[in-house]
């Protein structure tokens, strides 16, 4: 009887065998897995129960046993059902399977999706205070405002979705404190479809009532009360606060600005429907001292001075003071700008511009005065006019002249991008209509207009590519281009244009190889800006164009393309831009072999 138990003893320990070394090895190193998920065809999907599996978010901390590895399997089991459920799949069957021979071990979920369920019946009750409304004193917005309807998919993130819509629809229409109050869904497994019924909590009617200000130091009240784009006692319009918000933002005076308005219960002490507003600001520094540096082999080194004051006399007004130079070009820049000019929308802009230049396009030693009108008609789109003076004594392959000239620039521009030095999405474009009167060299008088877009686009995890391109188109009609001042015509080459070129190098030139500028432009780009770590970025690019004498572009001769590599080291401030480019198809005895660029924000 003893022989024949130890005989029996033996053969158990001898068939677990592999798996008692299987465990001991487990708890030594932990198991290794690699892990499958089987059985859906949509790429979407495939992501969400990726994003969602612990099985992978843990894959490189192992489990230290086959009982813990049982657990993340399990629990990955029933992270999955959510998201299956949270996509109309409530019929979904889950199957796992563990390979233990493997190695590592192969862990395979398999999932057969089922038939997908939908909505059957969408409905919207309406309650104040616990109470349920009539429809007549429900607010005038039904479940066809949130489109959703029979034969609708039923996805959770849907159903989320259209609640936030109709609450800003509430928002937008009196009721502040509209909020979900509860939602219930009602699954069919034998019709594959559900009834939903979402239960809003309107909070109550409510209208405009007093705005009481707090934080402010040297900005006036009354200046930031000119911004509020809602009457006292008007019905209350949720989009009207983020518009204040967004205009005292866009005065840059202010670190921080917030609107709050009275919980659902506290009531005006002049009107019971009355919402008290609370403005609270934090005003920043309003003097500021800015300095900033660029190189290129166009150019050579530069650099700007910049010393401003946003807020003068205590509203608004901006007074900078700019120096800027290069080894060709050298400025001075004095700009008044008054807010809130005769309407909150609009600003009144006064200028005047010291500039002298020596370079192979033409030498210049001038000054001007202008004043514009600029009005926002949306937070995309401004409208400007100018009117300007300018007088210059030019040095071109002409001769020397002196102009007297009178424009009058109509300005339009339209930016819907993400970001001022690094934008990911969005679109800018602008056109400039601008008559010229004057003398130079004689009476004349020409329009020249110029219009320029680009567009971004990001794609792939985190944003990591954004491929942006843009697009230039000048014409000047009216003179000749040997009498239109020379710092008025048409240029191209070099930073900001065509990179691999040389400053303004792109286009017609004299008998000894010197640019003379044109009548009409062309200019193409286009960059692929690639994320490498979090830091460091490479941006490979291509562009091309060019001047031409006539006043309109006739593409005789082609275009000029240069094409480059560029790197970019992501700072607080923007992106530092290292670039290097050269010519593709270079004019014998014109253009070099390689240009180097170095500044801050990308090129456009």
């Amino acid at each position: 009887m003893r022989f024949a138990l130890a005989l029996f003893l033996v053969a158990c320990l001898l068939g677990a065998g592999v798996d008692v070394a299987f465990a001991q090895r487990g708890e030594a190193d932990g198991i290794a897995y690699r892990t499958t998920i089987a059985g859906v065809q949509s790429n979407g999907l495939q992501r969400l129960l990726e994003d969602s599996s612990r099985l992978r978010s843990l894959g490189k901390s192992p489990p230290p046993s086959v009982a813990g590895l049982q657990r993340r399997i399990s629990n990955d089991i029933e992270r999955f059902r959510t998201v299956l459920r949270s996509e109309g799949y409530y019929a979904a069957s889950i199957t796992s399977a563990v390979d233990f021979d493997a190695s590592p071990v192969r862990i395979t979920i398999d999932i057969d999706l089922g038939e997908v369920f939908r909505v059957d019946q969408y409905t919207l009750l309406f309650v104040r205070n616990g109470t349920e409304l009539s429809p007549l004193e429900a607010p005038p917005v039904g479940s066809r405002d949130v489109a959703i309807g029979p034969g609708n998919r039923l996805r959770s993130q849907s159903i989320v979705d259209a609640e936030r819509r109709l609450i800003r629809q509430l928002q937008n229409q009196g009721y502040p404190h509209a909020e979900i109050a509860d939602r219930a869904i009602r699954v069919n497994f034998a019709t594959r479809s559900a009834v939903v019924r979402t239960t809003v909590d309107d909070g109550g009617f409510r209208t405009f009532g007093p705005l009481r200000i707090t934080g402010g130091q040297r900005v006036q009240e009354g200046f930031i009360r000119n911004f509020v784009p809602w009457k006292d006692g008007a019905p209350f319009v949720a989009r009207k606060l983020a518009a204040f918000d967004q205009a005292l933002e866009n005065l840059d005076l202010f670190d921080s600005v917030r609107v709050d308005y009275a919980p659902k219960d506290e009531r005006s002490e002049t009107a019971a429907q009355e919402l008290p507003l609370t403005l609270t600001t934090k005003e920043r520094k309003h003097r500021s001292f800015g300095l900033g540096v660029q190189y290129s082999t166009n150019e050579g080194a530069g650099g700007r001075i910049l010393w401003e004051n946003r807020n003068l006399f205590g509203r608004g007004q901006r007074f900078t003071a700019e120096a800027r130079g290069t080894q060709l070009r050298q400025g001075i820049d004095l700009t008044y700008r008054q807010p809130e000019f005769g309407r909150s929308d609009q600003t009144l802009i006064l200028g005047t511009e010291f500039e002298r230049e020596d370079s192979d396009a033409f030498d210049e030693l001038s000054g001007n005065l202008s004043a514009s009108i600029e009005r926002r008609i949306s937070p995309r789109l401004t409208l400007t006019g100018t009117a300007e003076t300018e007088f210059a004594t030019i040095e071109d392959s002409f001769g020397t002249s002196n102009a007297q000239l009178l424009a009058f620039p109509l300005l339009a521009r339209w930016d819907s991008s993400d970001d001022l030095l690094d934008p990911k999405k969005g679109v800018r474009a602008s056109g400039r209509l601008v008559p010229h009167i004057g003398h130079n060299r004689g009476l004349l008088t020409f329009m020249s207009f110029d219009a320029t877009g680009s567009t971004y686009q990001s794609f792939g995890r985190n944003q990591r590519f954004t491929v942006a391109g843009r697009a230039r188109a000048s014409v000047a009609a009216g003179e000749r281009t040997e009498d239109i001042p020379a710092n008025r015509r048409f240029y191209s080459g070099g930073a900001g244009s065509i990179r691999g070129f040389d400053f303004r190098e792109v286009g017609p030139l004299d008998g000894v190889g010197d640019p003379i500028g044109g009548r009409s432009r062309v200019e193409l780009g286009l960059e692929l800006r690639t994320k490498v770590t979090k830091d460091i970025g490479l941006v490979p690019f291509i562009e091309g164009g060019n001047v031409y004498d006539q006043a309109y572009p006739n593409f005789d001769g082609g275009l000029l393309w240069g094409a480059g590599l560029g790197v970019r080291y992501f700072t607080a401030i923007g992106p530092l831009r290292f670039d290097i480019a050269t010519p593709l198809n270079p004019r014998d005895g014109v253009d070099g072999k390689i240009e180097f660029y170095i500044s801050l924000g990308q090129s456009f």
